[in-house]
């Protein structure tokens, strides 16, 4: 078991859990700072971090997810190498140039299932513990897909199509 632990750092005047986490972009690895969302699906980096690292993160998995206001902002899927603390790990990290916020989203698919995670806001502290099992992560087929970020869900086979219910 590891237990990593990162101090809350500023974000827009207060304290929020801002964690630094690497991704690896061909040709090496970028270090982003990502907001930890436990309401938030996948974990979508501004597209122009990728741009400035070089890597087309256009050629992902296109899917497109229903955010807080009910628009939907499409997203380039990809299964990269991540790196949290001192664990090295592959999960699907998305890319958009519609992040309607101004800070990267570290969201449940690839992190959650993989650590615990225990938000300690009087101390303005988040830690990950390791899981002894976690599960793989699960990306959709490579149809388009509309998911709302904020619950469960399954996949459904219909006669016409593929369709993620809530």
């Amino acid at each position: 078991m590891t237990l990593i632990r990162f101090p809350y750092k500023p974000l827009q005047g207060l304290w929020q859990p801002v964690i630094p986490i690497g991704v690896k972009l061909e040709p090496g690895w970028k270090r982003i700072d990502v907001y930890v969302d436990s309401g938030a699906t996948y974990t979508v980096i501004q597209g122009r971090i990728a741009d400035d690292a070089g890597f087309n993160y256009r050629t992902g998995q296109r899917i497109s997810l229903e955010v807080g206001t009910g628009n939907l902002m499409v997203v380039y899927l990809h299964e990269l190498e991540v790196q949290l603390g001192s664990e090295r790990f592959t999960c699907p990290v998305g890319f958009s140039d519609q992040l309607g916020v101004k800070f990267n989203v570290l969201g449940k698919i690839g992190f959650f299932d993989r650590f615990k995670i225990c938000f300690h806001q009087s101390q303005r502290s988040l830690t990950f513990e390791t899981n002894e099992c976690p599960s793989p992560p699960i990306l959709p087929n490579n149809s388009e897909r509309t998911l709302k970020t904020s619950q469960r869900y399954r996949l459904e086979k219909s006669p016409r199509r593929r369709a993620l219910s809530v």
